[in-house]
């Protein structure tokens, strides 16, 4: 772009910030240009017109020139006022000097090439409906113009005999041209309008997928640093419980890390349904004995100026994930804890209803029943336009650092995940209520341990030889800690070229292998193929903290026996190692 053009676009962007929607954009443009083209072409016809009058000795047209010239100067001038009220001045100086012009002079001067530019204005600059009426408007003009002819009132109708003829049939073609002219452009506008919207919606669209195929790609790695760092806490926690008596001060220490490591887990799992399916092991609930079970984990991170009260009006089963409907629970609650700074009361109820006594809500079509669970809270409430997207990810209204814009989201995601619908309610000071519908199934439920269970040696386990490799030291010293508390005889690696040298000398011959996916140098897939061409019929689990790679690492090759996704509990490692020793 030239320098010229580029302070062009500068000036015009001075007169008529080009902000808002793309019509709104595209509407201060031609706004800034017209009244930049008015202040310097319209200098010289000012400069013609104000000469021919000083010739002619008419000074109504030197003051109205003037007076219209000054006022164009300012508008172009003034961009901090209103566009409406810009455009809307600049639409009404071509009817008025039409119409000064027509009633003093007639068909001598220009008033009816003002009057036809003045619908036009009006259609590009505030739309076809302001066309619309300005064309009735021209019409009244010119029509009251038209009755007064045979008073003479006019200054020039008395030497004009044909004057009202000729006014008539001048002001039909005119009005005629106008409407067509001013209907054409303010479609034109619109639709240049409707196709720039939505492009630009596509290219929000596109940048926001789903964004999130980012957040996949990043939640991936993420994910693979965060469960490697929560994999020896939940191994060592749980052996430190299972060492101390039930009795003892310290268990319930560790009941709470062991409760919070399996929060931490479930919590990546959600982040991760963004970029795909969901993952678990889904079965039937009892959502109020749930509900109630997670209260002491809300009420952890609830401080004293919040009430919490949990009402369970029915038993009522569905089928879920335990773990993602109490990260559903905890982030709702967490929203409205934000939403209640000087305190309040947070409600939970749990009931069950027939669906029609809740709505008749299409995407629960073939549905009788629905458990309805209800979160409440005394805050300070949403807007409108605030409730409208606040399941759009990453939507937020904290100040930078202080959320994410995900908690909701998720919420969204794992309920619609499982067949279910939820729906929010809120106005300025009047609170937040989030009502969940969620398909109810037979019972009976599953009974739901929020630990761990705890794993024993198994007799005769040490005639199975297992070969653990992982590049993180921590992940290796707790992994291999347990296999030799379940009685069996281990051999651990940090490098899985260092097992391939020592492989065929290994004393007894491995029973299983255990390897992580993502190491350097070479991978577990890699890894697995290489002991896979040795020893074909030996099986291998893959241990993975990147719950991206897993399906990928597990579909296309059948050497892999099964997979653990860390961070994995001792009874998952433990039934692991004997399914694979099943299969031998």
């Amino acid at each position: 772009m030239s320098a010229a053009a580029e302070r062009l676009r500068g000036t015009l962007a001075w007169i008529a910030p080009p902000v808002g929607t793309p019509i709104d954009a595209w509407r201060r443009r031609i706004l800034a240009a017209m009244l930049l083209g008015a202040c310097v072409l319209g200098f010289f016809a000012y400069v013609v017109g104000v000469s021919a009058a000083i010739i002619r000795g008419v000074t109504s047209v030197i003051v109205v020139d003037s007076a219209v010239y000054g006022a164009l100067i300012l508008l172009t001038v003034g961009n901090r006022l209103p566009y409406a009220l810009r455009a809307g001045a600049l639409v009404v100086v071509p009817a008025l000097l039409g119409t000064f012009f027509l009633f003093n002079f007639g068909f001598t001067a220009a008033g009816f090439p003002w009057m036809l530019s003045f619908p036009i204005f009006a259609s590009v600059l505030l739309g076809v409906r302001a066309g619309v009426w300005s064309v009735g408007v021209l019409a009244c003009l010119l029509t009251a113009l038209g009755l007064i002819i045979p008073s003479n009132i006019m200054p020039w109708t008395a030497a004009m005999p044909e004057a009202l003829v000729m006014w008539w049939v001048s002001s039909s073609s005119v009005l005629l041209l106008a409407a067509l002219l001013a209907i054409a452009a303010g479609y034109l506008f619109d639709g240049l309008g409707r196709e720039a919207n939505a492009r630009q919606a596509a290219e929000l669209e596109a940048d926001r997928r789903e964004r999130l195929a980012a957040l996949g790609t990043l939640t991936g790695g993420i994910a693979h640093d965060f469960n490697n760092l929560l994999q020896p806490v939940l191994s060592d926690a749980e052996e430190a419980r299972r060492l101390l008596p039930d009795n003892h001060a310290v268990r319930p220490l560790l009941d709470d890390i062991l409760l919070s490591t399996s929060r931490a887990r479930t919590l990546v799992r959600r982040i991760l349904s963004f970029t795909r399916p969901a993952q678990g092991n889904r079965e039937i609930v009892e959502l109020g004995a749930l509900a109630l079970e997670s209260e002491r984990l809300i009420r952890a991170v609830l401080p004293p100026s919040v009430e919490l009260r949990t009402t369970v009006q029915d038993a009522v089963h569905i089928r879920a994930e335990p773990g993602e409907l109490q990260q559903v629970l905890l982030n709702v609650v967490t929203n409205a804890l934000q939403a209640m700074p000087d305190g309040g009361l947070i409600t939970v109820r749990v009931s069950e209803h027939a669906l029609r006594d809740v709505g008749n809500e299409t995407a629960l079509s073939g549905v009788d029943r629905v458990a309805v669970l209800t979160v409440s809270d005394t805050g300070v409430g949403m807007s409108g336009e605030t409730l409208a997207r606040i399941f759009e990810p990453f939507f937020t209204t904290k100040r930078p650092g202080q959320g994410t814009g995900l908690g909701l989201a998720t919420v969204h995601a794992t309920i619609t995940a499982l067949g279910g619908i939820v729906r929010a309610e809120s106005a300025p000071g009047a609170g937040t209520h989030i009502t969940v519908l969620l398909p109810t199934v037979p019972g009976p439920a599953t009974v739901m341990s929020p630990l761990p269970p705890a794993v024993a040696a198994i007799p005769d386990a040490a005639a199975a030889h297992i070969v653990v490799v992982d590049d993180e030291p921590a992940i290796l010293l707790a992994t291999t800690r347990l296999i030799e508390r379940l009685g069996y005889q281990v051999t651990r690696y940090q490098s899985p070229s260092e097992l391939l040298e020592q492989f065929a000398s290994l004393t007894p011959p491995p029973a299983i292998l255990l390897t992580d996916l993502s190491m350097p140098i070479m991978s577990g897939r890699e890894l697995a193929a290489a002991v896979h061409r040795r020893s074909p019929r030996l099986p291998i689990v893959l241990m993975t903290g990147n719950l991206e790679l897993e399906d990928d690492a597990s579909a296309p090759h059948a050497m892999f026996t099964g997979i653990l996704s860390k961070p994995f509990t001792n009874a998952e490692l433990q039934a692991m190692l004997q399914r694979c020793l099943a299969l031998r």
